[in-house]
């Protein structure tokens, strides 16, 4: 690049430092991502346009002859070969096994839902699948092993300057059952242009149970101007994928950010109908249908807990997993607090995991807790009746039945 001669050295510098300011911001906003929609399974026949479709598959392939998968994400919407991501639990040789998924997701959107304190802006090394080499003679640990090269651009290179970014070796089973997560295989060996790195806090032989997590592997420190070098062995015979992404760090804030605000998120009427059927009483429209009174139509009612299961202290925000059909809830600030080591997205009270996606604002108990804020902080338990009226256990107007707004 060249510059006029005319002027001074601070115009120059100036100049120099906006054009690569809005290079790096053109770059760092154009992968963004998330996750929801419908897949299905079918072959390049049944496409009118088969130019149009983006096929980008582990294999390295981009044939259009074989049964192939949409990725969920909307914004995303590849392609991929039925037979190398769809992997059976326990394959039959020469049987075809292929339980297509309801949804699918692909290794890339599954990565960014596993871990949003990350944001992918660019991946040097695309989703690779593992090979496998050699079988030892006990037949039970297969050895497989990938060797991949990936080159950084300039402005990739100047993003890594900075302390927010960060380049990441990632691992992922194709099969887990624990959809958005990392995992590296069993005795992994992780070396960047001949750099051993390290990329798992548990035995080498240790298998990743269902409450497990692996993080991904951050290698800056090894990369280099030019071609980069990647290897990895693991002794395992499942299937595997691996690939380099480049990261920018989110705060706690800006994670709490892509919750959807509480109007956005879950109808409040639907909320109100999940913790009366939770009781097993009616809802609030049957009960306005009865002449009765309110206390001799619903006379009985459920002690609810509103301190939070990860704190111990009282929920100030009310959140919970979409999917989840319970009536317990945990404070979102503190469970967001808590994810940023743990990488756990998984509901603290029945233990399933989602991810970030699935996480919203409870509208009834969020309407409840901030009634409460008048209370001592040492109040945390409220009754409700089956058709969602609610009282605190405190003394003033909070100890009288509230209806459901």
């Amino acid at each position: 690049m060249t510059w006029p001669i005319d002027g001074n050295d601070d115009s120059r510098n100036s100049a120099q430092s906006d054009l690569e300011k809005n290079s790096v911001h053109q770059l760092a906003s154009s992968f963004r991502k998330m996750c929801v929609s419908k897949s299905q399974v079918v072959l390049d026949e049944e496409f009118e346009d088969p130019n149009q479709m983006k096929i980008r598959c582990p294999c390295g392939s981009s044939s259009q002859t074989e049964p192939i998968i949409q990725c969920e994400d909307r914004r995303c919407r590849a392609w991929q070969h039925v037979d190398c991501v769809i992997i059976p639990e326990k394959p039959v040789e020469g049987v075809a096994q292929q339980n297509t998924p309801e949804t699918f997701y692909c290794e890339l959107c599954r990565l960014s839902c596993a871990d949003p304190f990350w944001e992918m802006i660019d991946n040097p090394l695309y989703p690779v699948k593992f090979g496998f080499t050699s079988a030892p003679a006990d037949g039970i640990n297969i050895e497989q092993r990938i060797e991949k090269t990936f080159q950084l651009g300039r402005a990739s290179r100047y993003l890594l300057a900075k302390q927010e970014y960060d380049l990441q070796a990632w691992c992922m089973l194709l099969n887990d059952k624990v959809q958005f997560r990392m995992q590296w295989p069993q005795n992994v060996d992780l070396q960047v242009n001949g750099v051993p790195v390290n990329c798992i806090d548990r035995s080498g032989s240790q298998l990743l149970g269902a409450n497990g997590r692996d993080d991904g592997a951050i290698i800056t420190r090894c990369f280099r101007d030019g071609i980069n070098k990647i290897s990895l062995t693991g002794c395992d015979d499942r299937a595997f994928c691996v690939g380099v992404r480049l990261v920018e760090r989110r705060t706690i804030q800006q994670v709490l950010n892509m919750i959807p605000k509480e109007a956005d998120g879950e109808i409040y009427e639907d909320a109100l109908a999940r913790i009366c059927r939770c009781i097993g009483g009616r809802t609030t429209t049957e009960n306005a249908d009865n002449d009765c009174d309110l206390e001799a139509v619903v006379a009985d009612f459920v002690p609810v807990n509103l301190r939070c299961p990860l704190s111990g202290s009282r929920i100030k925000i009310a959140g919970r997993f979409k999917p989840c059909l319970h009536m317990g809830c945990f404070d979102l600030q503190v469970f967001i607090e808590m994810n940023q080591k743990s990488r756990k997205w998984q509901c603290p009270i029945c233990l399933n995991n989602y991810s970030l996606e699935h996480l919203i604002i409870d509208p009834y108990f969020n309407w409840v807790t901030s009634q409460m804020q008048t209370c001592g902080e040492l109040v945390t338990e409220i009754e409700v009746k089956p058709d969602g009226s609610w009282r605190a256990k405190a003394e003033g107007d909070l100890r009288q039945w509230h209806l459901p707004h």
